[in-house]
């Protein structure tokens, strides 16, 4: 196994990659090291690698990210490709798969915060990994369908005005009445011949996706002071936060291109055809939570395109017109794009405006899809354990 793994990696691009000088003098040298260490690959070199991946580390978490020179994220991932090398050199039990694992979490470390080198290299390794330790019998946990709410009613506010619902459109009509109107709408059963509609539960992510490391957000809203991020495998998430019924908090892999990430997700869905009228490629992102998360009152700058795949969600929407009413956080916060208004149980002393919001409500079922205009407030909460992908495009 080792020897497949290690035959994917045409080293040769490494040597190209880090042949050609850079401006930075710190990273010049960085360059210059894994160069050397590259020549050598001797057991001191895992060592010396780390320390270079450390050292790499704190240049990409200094400052603002899209600040972040894309030398230091080619260098870093020219660190991570070299430790796995080491790491598979040495692997004599093909046994153990914990070794594995770790491979496959510095694959991802590389994906994440790194750059797709020697043409994506640490997406191959991961993926044929994951295929080798995922097929490994363990013990699985039983684990219970998404129960369909039946009573939807319960969740919508009779004096709220609700987001208008129509079947499945041409492009034509979808650009016509509502992306040039910037007209909210969701279309019903748009996305039901999706194979992940039949394909996507927590057994199948768990055998596709289980060991890569993806970043979870841990609190109720990103707006709470105790609010916060950590990497973590999605075989640890579902246990700790989907399967785990005393937790104390909640988990949401949240806004993720895991898409990309995992490829064979990817081949469960396809683009909906309205995100071919934007003038660039869409971005996809992977949502995925218990019951309960919530995406705080906010806008978006670009066309979006919200598909549920499994569970429900309670959508609120306003319009750009009503943001005097909605309280957004200061520029001096960087969250301006985000309401200080707790929808649930808004604040009307601290907030008196906001009983003058006029807005629309709705509930996504699987198959559904929401299109929401640029810039149009919305506030989002799982009924259920869900599944959703966003589709944002110009």
């Amino acid at each position: 196994m080792k020897f497949k793994l290690l035959s994917l990696l045409d080293t040769s691009k490494i040597e190209r990659l880090l042949s050609v000088s850079m401006n930075d003098q710190v990273a010049n040298l960085v360059r210059r090291i894994c160069l050397k260490e590259l020549a050598t690959l001797s057991p001191h070199s895992y060592k010396n690698l780390r320390i270079l991946r450390d050292f790499i580390w704190e240049k990409l978490n200094t400052g603002h990210w899209k600040e972040v020179s894309r030398v230091w994220r080619d260098l870093y991932s020219v660190t991570i490709v070299l430790k796995i090398v080491c790491i598979l050199k040495a692997w004599n039990d093909e046994g153990d798969i914990d070794v594995l694992k770790d491979v496959v979490r510095l694959c991802d470390m590389g994906l994440l915060m790194g750059t797709p080198i020697c043409d994506d290299i640490c997406s191959l390794w991961a993926s044929e990994i994951h295929k080798l330790i995922s097929n490994i019998p363990n013990k699985r946990p039983k684990i219970s369908p998404v129960n369909p709410i039946h009573n939807l009613s319960d969740y919508l506010n009779p004096i709220i005005s609700k987001i208008p619902k129509v079947d499945i459109l041409n492009l034509e009509t979808f650009i016509e009445k509502y992306k040039n109107l910037e007209a909210p709408v969701i279309i019903k059963g748009l996305v039901n011949d999706w194979p992940a509609m039949d394909k996507w539960s927590i057994q199948y992510i768990k055998l596709v996706a289980g060991y890569r490391t993806v970043p979870i957000e841990i609190g109720c809203r990103y707006t709470d002071g105790n609010w916060t991020q950590k990497l973590m495998t999605i075989n640890n998430f579902i246990d700790e936060f989907i399967l785990n019924d005393s937790a104390t908090e909640k988990g949401y892999l949240a806004q993720h291109n895991l898409l990309d990430q995992v490829s064979s997700l990817r081949e469960d869905i396809n683009t909906p055809e309205y995100c071919f009228s934007g003038e660039e490629e869409e971005d996809i992102n992977f949502w995925f939570g218990p019951k309960g998360t919530v995406s705080p009152l906010h806008t978006d700058p670009k066309h979006n395109i919200l598909t549920q795949v499994v569970g429900y969600k309670y959508v609120r929407l306003y319009h750009q017109s009503q943001t005097n009413y909605l309280y957004p956080y200061s520029e001096e916060d960087l969250m301006s794009n985000t309401s200080q208004i707790d929808i649930e149980n808004p604040n009307l002393n601290e907030f008196p405006k906001f009983i003058q919001a006029s807005g629309l409500e709705g509930i996504l079922e699987p198959g559904d899809a929401l299109y929401i205009p640029p810039k149009m407030w919305h506030y989002v909460k799982s009924l259920s354990l869900s599944f959703s992908v966003s589709f944002w495009f110009q």
